[in-house]
């Protein structure tokens, strides 16, 4: 599962160049570097002739530019938002970086609206939530899985392996030094014992999720906070919807009320609080198998409310209980 990290993508002026010239014929103006992230370095780049600007992202891990071209075109289809369409996908010389040239949309990232007062906060997380729900209500006809296939008829049958696949690899670490702490691990192979108990009822039909629905990747009018634009996916799927909620909470959303918005529109049953933690839990765990990223506090402050929550439910029991509670 984990991916092959490669060194610092950073494209230089004369590389951006070609992309533009190869794609557009067109000579650029101005690079600017936006942002950087875990997965990829975006940069804006201002050329000659229409579209006139362009973002240009630049992925760190192999097989990852691809990856997003097909979330996209994916979520252009059903959302109903703009997303940004590619222009093209190159592949980098000498370093096999995948660069994918996309569509500069308008609007200002959600993380950059400033000190909203409440009703304009409360705009903002009910146009946010609304797009995420209407994304929700696109049915698979396949079942679940990967937005090109291949299909699963039960949500655990999909999602049960990649969890499988991350205890895995955080139970036999490769060396010493890379082992988890204990509190981790134990909760982790609890967790997926009991995996079936808690998620074997989740049975609706897959719906699409962006999988890293945040405020960071929306784009909003600066002063109708209408979404203008839905970017960044990082594992588009068709999937349970709740899983997609987890990511609600990060980029500020707490303070903009977004997983309290979504429960006021859709009511969630008694036991979405043990779903919740067994998703956060294990989405962080993903991002650790995928590229290495561990916080020393986020992860076992995870570990603790899923066991707490579990606790209260009566899923920890027996000298499994006592040795996780022992540490």
């Amino acid at each position: 599962m984990r991916l092959t990290s490669r060194a610092d993508p950073s494209l230089d002026q004369e590389m951006l160049r070609s992309f533009i010239d190869t794609t557009f014929s067109a000579d650029v103006t101005s690079v600017h570097k936006k942002a950087e992230g875990a997965f990829g370095i975006i940069y804006v780049v201002h050329m000659t002739r229409d579209p006139g600007q362009v973002v240009i992202k630049a992925h760190k891990f192999p097989g990852r530019g691809l990856a997003e071209q097909r979330q996209l075109e994916a979520l252009r289809k059903y959302a109903p938002v703009p997303v940004p369409h590619v222009y093209a996908l190159h592949i980098a010389p000498d370093t096999s970086y995948e660069v994918l040239l996309m569509e500069h949309l308008p609007g200002v990232e959600g993380r950059q609206l400033g000190e909203l007062d409440e009703k304009a906060r409360d705009k903002v997380a009910r146009h946010m939530i609304e797009v995420q729900r209407a994304l929700h209500a696109v049915r698979s006809p396949h079942g679940y899985g990967p937005i090109d296939g291949p299909s699963y008829e039960t949500w655990w049958d999909y999602y049960g392996q990649r969890v499988r696949a991350i205890n895995q690899l955080i139970q036999h670490p490769r060396s010493p030094e890379e082992a988890l702490p204990a509190l981790i691990r134990e909760v982790a192979q609890h967790a997926l014992d009991r995996a079936e108990e808690i998620l074997g009822h989740r049975q609706r039909e897959a719906v699409l999720i962006h999988s890293d629905y945040c405020l960071g990747n929306l784009l909003f009018h600066p002063s109708t906070y209408q979404v203008t634009g839905l970017l960044d996916p990082l594992d588009a799927e068709w999937a349970d919807y709740e899983l997609d909620l987890i990511h609600l909470t990060k980029s500020q959303g707490k303070r903009y009320h977004l997983l309290e918005t979504y429960q006021q529109m859709l009511a969630l049953d008694q036991d979405f609080e043990l779903r919740y933690w067994f998703y956060m839990f294990w989405t962080w765990l993903y991002y650790y198998a995928l590229i290495g990223l561990y916080d020393a506090q986020w992860y076992p402050a995870c570990a603790t409310h899923l066991k707490q929550v579990m606790m209260e439910r009566g899923l920890m029991e027996g000298s499994a209980r006592s040795m996780i509670v022992e540490s």
